[in-house]
């Protein structure tokens, strides 16, 4: 549904001079809350996020921030329905060693380790799905252990559910919380963000989904962020500048019924550099879709299986400095500028397990990124006609932060390389906007 309202239309000129926009969006939360930054514990404040899977096939993604060691392990979500002597039972959790590996127990007490180092006061992007664990959009580890008689309990956040159970043994965590999303059958049932009660200035997590706020159980309060009116300002941007070691990391991967929509600016015409591509296996050409410039050629790669690909089709006489192009890349056809050139032979039924990437092409860990150094404009993903990514340049008011807003989840991308984006002209006022952060 539209959640936005031009108030004057505007194309991008040649010389890039900036026009003005006031979008206006829905506010993320209650009227009766302040959403924060995050939410910070010193190991004696949680929450219960009263989410209890059904099922195995439930999934985390939180943003945190580790502050400090309490002890061997420091639990930041989940449930341990244990014995206290045997540690014999059923349990489903996230934690980190105090040598900082990020570990999960799923259904019994062998746990599976990452070789992932979390450090202190670095923020992280952790994902938990299908068994399967990620860190900053990496697969370290993936789960191998499950009890045969599960006894799902609810999750706690900032250290582990043991109502019934032990107290002795607790084991917490010291740091911040930026949100989290819990999945059951990968149907999003939690949204949990960083907020405040504005009638009696608790501090807690409001869950987006059900509109509950979630307040501390333990002892203490809170510590907390900027409240979000400072922290969630961006000022949107005619484009925004790679230097061919940024990119970002779009979170979906695509299929034999993904198109897009895109609009360059080129700068450099000579040399080898991706524009946006992700491969199966992150194995060159296996199953590959992306588009790059081969000194001035144009060259779309498209699958031809999940494991082959080909070049199809190499365009002449379009990749130039200082010039505009505009792309609808389509599964039949690629088309320039409103020139179309077809294809042939894609697989229909593709599916990528890389992340599509936007500034590069997606080859981990088996192959590098290799950049581009252009400036983007906008860039849509469609998913079998529907809309399911619509991003626009911006940078974050408070702390300058470059990167793309998709207006269709209301998430804030980052960069995902090295060095920074280099920011257009302004081309909309300031204004709000609500979601979460990826990155």
């Amino acid at each position: 549904m539209p959640f936005y309202k031009k108030l004057k239309k505007y194309v991008p000129s040649e010389t890039l001079t900036p026009k003005e926009y006031s979008l206006k969006l829905p506010k993320l939360l209650h009227s009766e809350y302040t959403l924060l930054d995050y939410v910070e514990s010193n190991g004696n404040q949680y929450i219960n996020t009263e989410f209890t899977p059904t099922n195995d096939n439930y999934g985390i993604e939180i943003k945190l921030n580790m502050l400090n060691s309490i002890g061997t392990a420091n639990d930041f979500i989940g449930y341990r329905s244990v014995d206290s002597a045997t540690y014999i039972g059923d349990m489903r959790y996230l934690f980190i060693y105090s040598d900082r590996r990020l570990a999960v127990r799923n259904g019994v007490n062998a746990e599976n380790s990452t070789s992932a180092v979390i450090n202190l006061n670095t923020i992280y992007n952790l994902k938990y799905e299908n068994k399967k664990l990620y860190v900053n959009n990496t697969l370290y580890v993936t789960s191998t252990q499950q009890s045969s008689n599960p006894s799902y309990q609810p999750f706690y956040l900032f250290r582990t559910n043991t109502t019934g159970y032990f107290s002795g043994d607790l084991s917490r965590f010291i740091g911040r919380i930026y949100y989290c999303k819990l999945y059951n059958n990968n149907v999003l049932v939690k949204h949990l963000l960083p907020a405040k009660r504005k009638s009696d200035n608790a501090i807690g997590m409001y869950d987006k989904v059900s509109g509950t706020f979630h307040t501390n159980l333990g002892s203490g309060n809170f510590s907390y962020g900027k409240e979000i009116s400072d922290v969630y300002t961006y000022q949107q941007l005619e484009y925004i500048q790679s230097s061919e070691t940024q990119y970002i990391d779009t979170n979906f991967k695509s299929t034999g019924k993904t198109t897009f929509k895109s609009k360059w600016y080129v700068l450099k015409d000579t040399g080898n550099y991706c524009l946006y591509g992700a491969c199966n296996g992150g194995v060159y050409n296996a199953g590959e879709r992306s588009v790059f410039n081969y000194e001035k050629k144009l060259e779309t790669v498209i699958p031809t299986s999940n494991s082959a690909s080909v070049i199809s089709p190499t365009i002449n006489d379009v990749w130039y400095k200082n010039r505009y192009l505009e792309f609808e890349d389509l599964t039949d056809k690629f088309i320039v500028n409103g020139t179309a050139y077809t294809r042939d032979n894609f697989y229909s039924n593709y599916v990528c397990d890389r992340n599509m990437v936007i500034f590069a092409v997606n080859r981990k860990p088996n192959g590098a990124l290799y950049n581009s150094t252009v400036r983007l404009l906008y860039f849509k993903i469609y998913e079998d006609g529907t809309l399911v990514r619509d991003f626009v340049p911006v940078k974050r008011i408070y702390d300058g932060t470059i990167g793309l807003y998709d207006k269709v989840n209301e998430t804030f991308y980052t960069n995902q390389g090295t060095g920074t984006f280099i920011a257009g002209p302004n081309l909309y006022k300031k204004y709000e906007l609500g979601g979460t952060i990826n990155g």
